[in-house]
């Protein structure tokens, strides 16, 4: 074998040599007799070093005989991949050697060795690029794996900390429920928002063999410095113990039981003719009021969907979040926060973005940096004063990059008498779109899951907004790609897309028409579309508005749409005024109708309409949320200056 490879470079050098033009005064006998006895000089000595190394290699996997054949196997591919590239190696050095031996070398044979050395070179960084990307991924599962474990760790100390303190909880059973028991510190980090009630202590007593995210995340009573002083009752006497009756049958609140079950079925629907009208509606304000109320930046503004058959502090309710990771529920009608839960209970961070996944559960994510799941919370009893329920953590994650935006599906509707379904959507960094199908038997118990599926929603970037129609089971979604998609949700098929200029912010489905949507995207002016989703295409786009800003529209930033269908409102970047338009004037396209101050001395960044009131609720970037009450003078005439 080693004169047979002898004989082929020999050859090859021979050939070089004959196709090379050199003059004879440079290539006398004498010198190729001493180039030949040098270059056979130096492949006898590569030769004997090749033939001491393979020696080597068999005497070491000679002498480990106990290793398993799978390992044999990897060894022989690594030892073929790597005699391989020794060859490959041999050959370019040999080249390179050969290219030395020459005193003139043609130009063509010049051309030939630059194509093979960059042919090398390619190989060469296609495979750095490859160990690149592998070492980047295996970087990233090992620090999410870290951070699972801390995780967990944490729950399994909660837990053991838990049952430790278990039997004392019978004592403490016999105090009166007004007197002013004791309570136990905080353990670690999350440590229960809510206080058992009498019911749900003896359950978890009973059931000690639940799981450690369901015995971890039971609902607690809110702590006394989350409520307002003045909102507290005082105390009643102290009475006398009375002897334990046999519980008597409550009827089951509408907290804990199931809604009726009920179809969206297609009802007429208010038509606006957008750009049409001469008058317009003006709002002058009546009142208004604004308080620090959050630590930092808010994120989140978030309205009740309950309905009549429900209780009505949950009617009343409304959710806010803020970047210092705190869970707030306030008392709309009142105007006062009633509940807080922090960050300790939560995330580590703060809660990106929230949705609710039925009119009692609440579901919502981590920011991108963070590895935590999806957290549900579940809503019970509800009063002007507190608020009762329980944290559930969900264990999927399917999501690479983190989860950007969730949007509720509102299929809990299709409810049966013994079975609750919940179903929401999560959007990601990762360009993906996934679909979480829930379901419980009982009021008191956590939603198992059912399946995590990817729609196919074909998206290039990251997404950012969705939004589900009930009545036609279409799902829009839009993201950083600029692109707006329409999905059957039935067929699972794409039934349009749209390429808009700018990012997709934001999407909100018109309450008096749901064929009507409002598109948010950060352009610098014109950043709001009115799309039909009854007309195809970009005929479809009915109408174009928006400001004027020095930057593009911070994605952040969110409208809202007033429920008679016509009237948009949304913060200014660079003023704390809040901007309206009417759609039904004709040149709403060209300019703002008309602004409110309000109380903050920033950007408005969250504005909504509570329903059934003349009254604006916005959150502003100074940490300000303002309550504006306003007066409506409707159909008035414009004047302008000529």
């Amino acid at each position: 074998m080693a004169q047979q490879q002898t004989a082929k470079r020999q050859k090859h050098n021979n050939s070089i040599s004959h196709n090379t033009n050199k003059p004879a005064s440079l290539s006398s006998p004498e010198a190729r007799s001493r180039r030949a006895s040098s270059s056979n000089a130096i492949r006898s000595n590569e030769r004997s070093s090749r033939v001491s190394k393979e020696k080597s290699k068999r005497h070491h996997s000679g002498s480990s005989d106990l290793e398993d054949h799978s390992n044999n196997d990897d060894e022989d591919s690594s030892s073929s991949s790597s005699s391989s590239s020794s060859s490959d190696d041999d050959q370019d050095e040999d080249i390179e050697m050969t290219m030395l031996r020459q005193d003139h070398v043609s130009v063509s044979h010049i051309n030939h060795t630059m194509h093979h050395l960059l042919l090398k070179l390619e190989r060469q960084q296609s495979k750095q690029n490859r160990y690149l990307g592998k070492f980047k991924q295996i970087s990233k599962s090992i620090k999410k794996t870290s951070r699972l474990i801390g995780y967990n760790a944490n729950l399994l100390a909660e837990q053991c900390s838990m049952n430790q303190t278990t039997p004392g909880k019978k004592a403490a059973s016999v105090t009166p429920s007004h007197s002013p028991a004791q309570q136990s510190p905080q353990l670690s980090k999350r440590s229960l928002p809510f206080t058992s009630k009498a019911k749900h202590t003896e359950i978890t007593q009973s059931s000690s063999g639940e799981s450690s995210n369901e015995a971890d995340d039971m609902m607690h009573a809110e702590p006394p410095h989350s409520v307002q002083a003045s909102s507290l009752p005082p105390p009643p006497p102290p009475q006398k113990q009375q002897p334990p009756k046999a519980p008597a049958a409550t009827p089951r609140s509408s907290a804990s039981s199931f809604p009726k079950p009920k179809r969206y079925v297609a009802r007429d629907f208010k038509e606006v003719a957008f750009g049409r009208s001469e008058t317009m509606d003006i709002y002058t304000i009546r009142r208004k009021q604004g308080d620090v109320v959050f630590n930092k930046k808010p994120r989140s503004l978030l309205y009740n969907i309950a309905d009549d058959s429900m209780s009505k502090g949950m009617n009343e309710l409304m959710i806010t979040t803020s970047l210092d990771g705190e869970l707030q529920f306030w008392n709309a009608a009142e105007r006062r926060r009633i509940k807080t839960i922090g960050k300790d209970h939560i995330y580590d961070s703060w809660i990106d973005d929230i949705c609710w996944a039925t009119p009692s559960t609440l579901a919502f994510c981590p920011p991108q940096k963070s590895d935590e799941p999806v957290k549900l919370v579940h809503i019970g009893n509800v009063t002007k004063t507190n608020v009762e329920g329980r944290i559930q953590t969900l264990d999927e994650s399917p999501h690479e990059n983190g989860i950007s935006v969730i949007g509720s599906l509102e299929t809990g509707d299709y409810n049966t008498r013994n079975m609750e379904k919940c179903s929401f959507v999560t959007g990601g960094y990762d360009k993906s779109i996934y679909l979480w199908s829930l379901k419980r038997e009982s009021p008191d118990d956590n939603f198992t899951s059912t399946g995590v599926s990817r729609l196919n929603i074909k998206h290039t970037s990251a997404i950012y907004s969705l939004c589900y129609d009930k009545y036609k089971n279409v799902l829009f979604s839009g993201g950083s790609d600029e692109r707006l998609v329409l999905f059957d949700m039935q067929t699972n098929t794409t039934l349009r897309e749209l390429r808009l200029a700018q990012r997709v912010s934001q999407i909100i489905q018109s309450k008096a028409n749901p064929n009507i949507m409002l598109i948010t995207s950060t352009l610098r002016s014109e950043q709001f579309y009115i799309y039909d989703q009854r007309v195809p295409g970009f005929d479809g786009i009915k109408l174009r508005f928006g400001q004027h800003e020095s930057e593009t529209l911070s994605r952040f930033m969110k409208p809202d749409m007033h429920e008679n269908g016509y009237v948009v409102c949304c913060g200014h970047q660079s003023s704390s005024k809040l901007n309206f338009w009417d759609l039904r004037y004709t040149d709403v396209h060209k300019s703002v109708s008309f602004s409110m101050d309000t109380p903050s001395t920033t950007r408005i960044l969250r504005s909504m309409f509570k329903p059934n009131t003349e009254t604006i609720v916005s959150l502003s970037s100074s940490r300000t949320m303002s309550w504006l009450d306003y007066n409506v003078k409707r159909d008035e005439i414009v004047k302008t200056l000529v």
